[in-house]
C-alpha cells in the first residue's frame, strides 16, 4: 500500500447483508500560478473563477491540500505571498492551507488510474491532460478550468467522504 494512502475499512454485518464502509482521502498538489490565480509571476493575478468553491469541497471531504509551487523554491517571500494569499482570498476554505512541498514536484499526467490508485491528484495547470481554459487577463496563458475539474471530481466520487458497497449474504 502506498505510504501517502490514508484510509480505514469498516465492516457491518447484519442477517441480510455485509456492507463495506472505505474511507479514503487523498493528498492534493495544488499549485498556485495558472491554478489558483492567473499567470502574473512574480506577481499574483486575479483568482480563477471557481478554484475556492472546489478548494473547500476536498477540504469537506478530508482530503490533505499541499501546494505545490515554483514558488516554493523563490527566496524572496513569494511562497508566503501565496498563502496568504490563498487564505485571505480563499472564501469559503474551511481551514487555512499551510503546508508546501519542500520543492515543486512536477505533476504525473492528468490520470484518474492513478490518482484512484495512490491517492493523490496534481492540481495543477503544467499537468498534461488537465482541463484547460483561457485566461481572462491573458487569453494566450492558460489556466485550470475550474467547472470541469469540478464535475471530473464528482463523477469520480471525490467529494464523497467513503464508499458504500452492499454485498448480499444471501446471494448464491
Amino acid at each position: 500500500m502506498p505510504s501517502n494512502f490514508v484510509g480505514a475499512c469498516l465492516f457491518v454485518i447484519s442477517t441480510t447483508f455485509v456492507s463495506l464502509h472505505c474511507f479514503i482521502h487523498m493528498i492534493i498538489f495544488l499549485d498556485f500560478d495558472g491554478t489558483i490565480v492567473e499567470h502574473a509571476y512574480p506577481n499574483i493575478g486575479e483568482c480563477v473563477d471557481g478554484c475556492y468553491k472546489v478548494i473547500a469541497k476536498l477540504q469537506k471531504a478530508g482530503h490533505k491540500i499541499i501546494l505545490n509551487s515554483y514558488r516554493i523554491q523563490s527566496k524572496s517571500g513569494k511562497l508566503k505571498l501565496a498563502l496568504d494569499h490563498i487564505n485571505a482570498c480563499g472564501e469559503g476554505i474551511i481551514e487555512p492551507i499551510s503546508e508546501f512541498s519542500k520543492s515543486k514536484i512536477n505533476p504525473f499526467y492528468w490520470n484518474w488510474d492513478i490518482f484512484m490508485t495512490f491517492s493523490f491528484i496534481f492540481l495543477d495547470d503544467e499537468c498534461l491532460g488537465v482541463p484547460l481554459q483561457k485566461g481572462h487577463l491573458n487569453p494566450d496563458r492558460y489556466v485550470v478550468d475550474w467547472e470541469e475539474v469540478d464535475k471530473q471530481f464528482e463523477a469520480n466520487g471525490i467529494y464523497t467522504t467513503y464508499a458504500v458497497k452492499y454485498f448480499d449474504s444471501n446471494a448464491a
